[in-house]
């Protein structure tokens, strides 16, 4: 099986295709199957939203830095028994809503440390509006058939909504935290308010203290009350 990429630019439909080809191929090499694959053809011109795909950046996780975030107004929800306090709130009517909050779409990392800073940055853009105060939500998800970025974001202080999950990573990480020992976790995800200094302080605590804390104090104490 062989697939041809040039080095030619793609733009963000065609991300999106040749993203489903790269994980056919992860699961065609578990199960030892064939796939029949469509060409993908090079976008005509560069536009603002392309990125690099060379023969050489395979897989494309891996080919640049990605973090996509967007700001999510909330909604009704159904199951709210199964949802953190202060992501969800009742209604005048009785029923439940989310709080509003930003969630993290995408993020593919690399170099060692670009995942941690990225995900900071998306904390500290909800701590900047009034209306999210630091709540962010993600949705941990396999991307290759075989890991799961579930066990960093716990050691970033995010929560799974699913306690067992939870439980099971508590017990990773007072087993050392190694990440060729993580378990294999997927699902949504939350950082808990009283998680938000320790998600900003991982990888660099003096950077917090020098930088982050002087601007964001009083951001952090809303957050937090």
């Amino acid at each position: 099986m062989c697939i041809l990429v040039s080095n030619s630019k793609f733009n963000l439909f065609e991300k999106r295709d040749l993203k489903k080809v790269i994980s056919s191929i992860y699961r065609a090499k578990s199960s030892q199957t064939s796939i029949n694959f469509e060409g993908i053809k090079c976008a005509p011109e560069l536009k603002r939203d392309t990125i690099d795909i060379s023969k050489n950046s395979l897989p494309i996780y891996s080919s640049t830095e990605i973090c996509i975030s967007h700001k999510s107004e909330g909604g009704i929800c159904v199951f709210s028994e199964h949802l953190p306090k202060g992501y969800i709130r009742r209604t005048k009517y009785g029923d439940y809503e989310y709080t509003p909050n930003y969630k993290l779409d995408k993020l593919w990392v690399k170099e060692k440390g670009q995942g941690t800073s990225n995900v900071q940055s998306v904390v500290l853009k909800s701590l900047k509006d009034d209306t999210t105060c630091g709540r962010v939500t993600l949705d941990a998800c396999c991307l290759d058939g075989e890991t799961a970025p579930g066990a960093f974001y716990y050691k970033l202080g995010f929560r799974f909504n699913n306690q067992i999950l939870n439980e099971k990573c508590e017990r990773w990480l007072k087993s050392g935290g190694k990440y060729q020992d993580a378990p294999f976790c997927v699902g949504s995800m939350y950082l808990p308010k009283e998680n938000i200094e320790h998600c900003l302080k991982y990888g660099n605590e003096e950077y917090y203290y020098k930088y982050i804390l002087p601007e964001y104090e009083e951001k952090i104490k809303r957050a937090l009350s």
